[in-house]
């Protein structure tokens, strides 16, 4: 596309932004086979939204039944949903924190879970969980709806390929991660499986269009054992999914900064690309990685073969472009930024999908999930230094 086309565009759809103000704020629009591509190249910092100092609603605790939770949803009337994979359950909150309803249970009844994943609202009352091979349909006053059988190797990736819903849109089509059966790799060779993104009804799947791979890894030879050692900093694809967004999926290999968003049917229809940036991983940030997996209670036992594993291992010399991303109910995309220190704050850049980069939000450290976002507020998990997991809420202001 010439020049002159693309910047039309850009007035179209970026509100009317001139050339000169384009070309200084260095983001460009085009469109190519019907497919809008955002480039966003700034350094300059955007505004800063700010959220609370303090979270105005925590819940669970060392004593409390929300352990390995999963997912953490917000309702528009303030109901605060989380899905628990230690109890198997779902707990209804109130927006001061009481207890509404419980849901779910250990169990291959209708309304019983065996590997809960996540979980969707449809509408103001009533909640989908994805189960691994069902997705369950719950009322948010704890009453059972229903169950819908989502098939394990659904057709449409192909042979070889197992998959597990992973999420539920507002149209009823389901999303799809799976991956191919893995094979011998050769030893001391870092390789990453191929990762398939889907969506469609139960048991059947459209690809999504893009290449994903997944975890790089890399198989370690020990004392007559084979082990297979994914080392900090590795490169991985994460799908989002936001019922609620114009674009209610994006997905993105954290090789690059070029996430992929996609509507409801799964065609794309947006990518968006983030500047290029080389950090080099230093030594001691591989040693502190380190550190921390030998203070982990599940590690004392197995500590010298790990230690050996690590000796071993391929590090990356760069950092990924990003460490997650997540869609607000807005429509806006967040990307986090590469987390080198658990103890530091947690940055994420926030997209227009057609201005580029609106925002800069800094949240606590230790935010384990990725959030759920509303107009005014952020609600995810957080886990401390001792593995206690905690939902809190902070309050979000957004600024022009």
């Amino acid at each position: 596309m010439n020049r002159c086309r693309a910047l039309l565009l850009l007035c179209t759809l970026g509100g009317g932004v001139s050339p000169d103000a384009a070309e200084s704020q260095q983001v460009t629009l085009r469109d190519s086979a019907g497919v809008v591509i955002l480039r966003d190249d700034r350094t300059a910092a955007p505004p800063t939204w700010s959220v609370s100092d303090r979270p105005d609603l925590r819940l669970g605790g060392p004593t409390s039944e929300l352990w390995q939770l999963r997912a953490v949803i917000q309702t528009d009337d303030g109901r605060v949903v989380v899905l628990s994979g230690g109890t198997l359950q779902v707990h209804v909150f109130g927006p001061d924190g009481g207890s509404l309803a419980v849901m779910g249970g250990r169990g291959g009844g209708p309304c019983e879970f065996t590997l809960p994943m996540t979980m969707a609202l449809a509408g103001a009352d009533t909640l989908h969980v994805v189960d691994r091979r069902s997705v369950k349909t719950f009322l948010l006053d704890g009453s059972c709806v229903g169950s819908t059988a989502a098939p394990t190797i659904p057709a449409g990736f192909g042979s070889g390929v197992t998959a597990q819903a992973f999420g539920r849109l507002s149209n009823g089509m389901l999303v799809y991660t799976g991956s191919s059966f893995p094979t011998a790799p050769a030893e001391g060779r870092p390789f990453r499986l191929q990762q398939y993104f889907g969506v469609g009804p139960p048991g059947e799947v459209v690809p999504l269009s893009g290449s994903y791979l997944g975890v790089s890894q890399e198989r370690i030879d020990d004392q007559g054992g084979m082990d297979i050692v994914a080392p900090p900093f590795a490169r991985a694809s994460f799908i989002a999914v936001s019922p609620e967004a114009p674009l209610p999926i994006a997905a993105v290999d954290t090789e690059r900064f070029e996430v992929h968003l996609y509507d409801e049917s799964g065609e794309l229809r947006r990518i968006v690309r983030g500047p290029v940036q080389q950090t080099s991983v230093r030594p001691e940030w591989v040693e502190a990685w380190k550190e921390r997996q030998r203070a982990r209670d599940w590690t004392s036992a197995i500590l010298p073969r790990l230690e050996r594993q690590w000796a071993r291992m391929t590090v990356p010399e760069t950092l990924p472009a990003l460490q997650a991303i997540t869609l607000d109910s807005e429509g806006l995309l967040w990307v986090q930024r590469v987390v080198v220190d658990p103890a530091a704050p947690i940055v994420f850049d926030v997209f227009d999908l057609e201005r580029g980069r609106v925002a800069e939000v800094t949240v606590p450290a230790g935010m384990s999930r990725s959030p759920h976002i509303g107009r005014d507020y952020l609600v995810a998990v957080w886990e401390d230094g001792l593995g206690v997991e905690t939902v809190e809420r902070y309050r979000l202001v957004r600024r022009p």
